[in-house]
């Protein structure tokens, strides 16, 4: 008699493919950090890339996209995402505003799957975190993942933002008011943009 051989189907995800799971929600998460190559794209990677840019401001708004690499196999993304970053606000009157919207992007169409925001009067400087309820969305072979991060200042002066996957220190100042964005000294701020992203998985 002939005894078969049956090979286990892999799971959508290993364990190595995963910083960790929410069993409730049935996700696992992956970190990506935000960072900008030397071409001046915003990306984002699972990797501490050495960013161009620690930090970048506006005094006005600044729209940036953080494109992961499209993905070579279908994969769903459902649950809780979590944006972690430091921010800047200085000057002497007014505040700012951070808008963080989370697409699927197909054929150069964005199809947004929820977004997050929040505002603060000067002056502000921390690290903090926002979270979001994602609709559950299938992504095809070709389909890529953007963060799109919105910032629209309102202050005499400027809204600092960080985007260096190694933490190091900003040096940036406007109008005679350091952004302050210098984790080394200020365990409280950071200069990385990191989110948190669930997929789908089965358990």
């Amino acid at each position: 008699m002939v005894i078969p051989i049956n090979y286990r189907k892999s799971a959508e995800g290993s364990i190595a493919s995963y910083d960790y799971f929410d069993i409730a929600e049935g996700t696992g998460i992956i970190v990506l950090y935000g960072a900008q190559d030397a071409a001046g794209n915003y990306v984002l990677s699972n990797q501490t890339l050495f960013s161009a840019t620690i930090e970048t401001s506006t005094t006005t708004s600044l729209e940036m996209n953080f494109d992961l690499a499209p993905f070579n196999l279908p994969k769903d993304i459902k649950g809780t995402a979590i944006v972690s970053y430091g921010t800047s606000i200085q000057g002497n009157t007014g505040g700012g505003t951070l808008l963080f919207t989370f697409y699927k992007v197909s054929d150069s169409v964005e199809t947004s799957m929820g977004s997050c925001t929040v505002s603060h009067n000067k002056p502000f400087v921390l690290g903090e975190f926002l979270s979001a309820t994602l609709t559950e969305t299938h992504f095809k072979i070709g389909d890529s993942l953007r963060l799109s991060v919105l910032l629209t200042d309102n202050s005499d002066v400027g809204i600092g933002f960080g985007l260096d996957p190694l933490n190091r220190d900003g040096t940036a100042s406007y109008g005679g008011f350091n952004l302050n964005l210098t984790p080394s000294t200020t365990p409280s701020v950071t200069t990385q943009l990191k989110f948190y992203c669930p997929f789908k998985i089965d358990i």
